[in-house]
């Protein structure tokens, strides 16, 4: 009677678990669609990395001992961090960041554009495009677009204000753009984008 009641019972458990099983899959599978469609990093970066991203962008000249140094992780493990961060797309590239002054662009300025858009639609462009265009230009550091009143912003540098005219004028003869409007800028803090020094 015993086993005539569990081969009874049996198969409804294996159909409940096989159920919830599905169930579970698909979930997993909606949130992996979700992160993706979020962009959300699938890898994510804790303290040790911060602080080994922290010390780079103050100096990316820094060996992985100095590094390890500076934090107080080894060098053995610095060197695995960065490789994972390379890897998974977290350090872009190393660079510098020159004394603009000293390499003969003094003047700083933001430009701000108004595209146009009949002329855009006429042309089957978009503002993205026209951002990616301008950002060709040698003095053009930044190209972005925007929300507000304002469609694109784009961040000069140049050699003195007659280059930055001349810019400009090259700015406003572009196809696709309507309007712009000029602001230089007095004063740059230094390190102003080191987010990693905020913590």
């Amino acid at each position: 009677m015993f086993i005539n009641l569990l081969l009874h019972i049996f198969p409804v458990y294996v159909s409940f678990f096989r159920n919830s099983l599905y169930k579970m899959n698909h979930l997993i599978h909606q949130v992996e669609r979700f992160i993706i469609a979020q962009d959300f990093p699938l890898v994510m970066i804790d303290e040790e990395d911060l602080k080994i991203l922290k010390e780079l962008r103050k100096d990316s000249r820094l060996t992985t001992r100095e590094t390890g140094k500076k934090t107080g992780i080894s060098a053995a493990t610095v060197s695995r961090r960065l490789n994972k961060l390379v890897k998974e797309g977290f350090i872009k590239r190393f660079t510098i960041e020159p004394d603009w002054k000293k390499i003969g662009f003094s003047v700083l300025a933001y430009v701000l554009i108004n595209v146009d858009y009949h002329d855009a639609k006429k042309r089957k462009s978009t503002q993205d495009f026209t951002a990616q265009e301008l950002k060709k230009h040698p003095l053009v550091f930044d190209s972005c677009t925007i929300t507000g009143s304002k469609d694109m912003v784009l961040k000069i540098r140049a050699k003195d204000n007659e280059e930055l005219h001349n810019l400009i004028n090259y700015l406003r003869s572009f196809e696709g753009v309507l309007s712009t409007e000029t602001l230089v800028v007095l004063y740059e803090a230094s390190d102003h984008d080191n987010v990693f020094e905020k913590g």
